[in-house]
This record gives structure tokens, sequence and C-alpha cells, in this order.
């Protein structure tokens, strides 16, 4: 019975409650998608990471969750959400290294300035999430 306790805390305004399950690193919180709530169990380090990226990509979690909604994807929602998340910085990473070998700089950091600032478009985070 103790294993479905649990513990509430706030931990972002915009998401409202975040509830960390007792037993375990996650934290439940709710997003909407479409206009419909629906819970998403993830690890805390996860939730900053996606707040990283709102924030960078001038969006909210709930329509970077939606995006990655719509995507095709083998398995579960949570599950492509982490994909996404790795994927994206996956993806910062990668141009970081190829832009500072192009400029003959191992330690460049306007290449790292440029790798992780907000994408131009709309399009350049949809494909992120296409590149799983």
């Amino acid at each position: 019975m103790a294993r479905y306790l649990c513990y509430h805390r706030m931990r972002d305004e915009s998401l409202g409650q975040g509830v960390v399950v007792a037993g375990s690193e996650l934290v439940v919180r709710n997003v909407r998608i479409a206009g419909r709530r629906t819970s998403v169990r993830l690890e805390q380090e996860m939730w900053d990471a996606l707040h990283e990226i709102s924030a960078r990509e001038r969006t909210s979690i709930h329509d970077l969750c939606a995006q990655v909604f719509a995507a095709p994807r083998p398995g579960g929602f949570t599950s492509a959400l982490r994909v996404y998340i790795m994927a994206y910085f996956r993806f910062a990473s990668r141009y970081a290294s190829s832009t500072a070998r192009r400029t003959g700089s191992t330690a460049n950091a306007a290449a790292v300035e440029r790798a992780t600032a907000p994408a131009t478009s709309a399009g350049e985070a949809s494909n992120l999430s296409a590149s799983r």
C-alpha cells in the first residue's frame, strides 16, 4: 500500500503541481495535447531537459509534447519523449562538433553557442522528432 502513496511538490507554475511517486524517481505531470490533458511520468532530469528545449525553441512544453505525440513512433509516448530529448541534444552536440572541425578549433565557443541556440523555424524542431 505504501508504494501507492504520492508526495506532492511544486516544480513549475506553467505545468502545475508535480507528483513524485514513492519508491521511484519519476515525476508525474499533466500536459495538454490537442486540448486533452494527459499524465506523463518522467525523471526530473527529463523534465528539466524539456524545459530547456522549450526555452530554446521558444515554445511551451505542451506544444513540444504535441509534436512528439503527432510523429509516428514505435513504443509508448513517454519513451518517444525520452528519445526526442536525446535526439535534440545529440543533434546540438554533433552540430557543435562539426562546426568546430570546420573552423579548426576544438573549443570554439561560437559553434557551441550556435548549436544550442533556438531553432529558427518550426521545421527544424520537427526534423528532430522525424530523425528518430
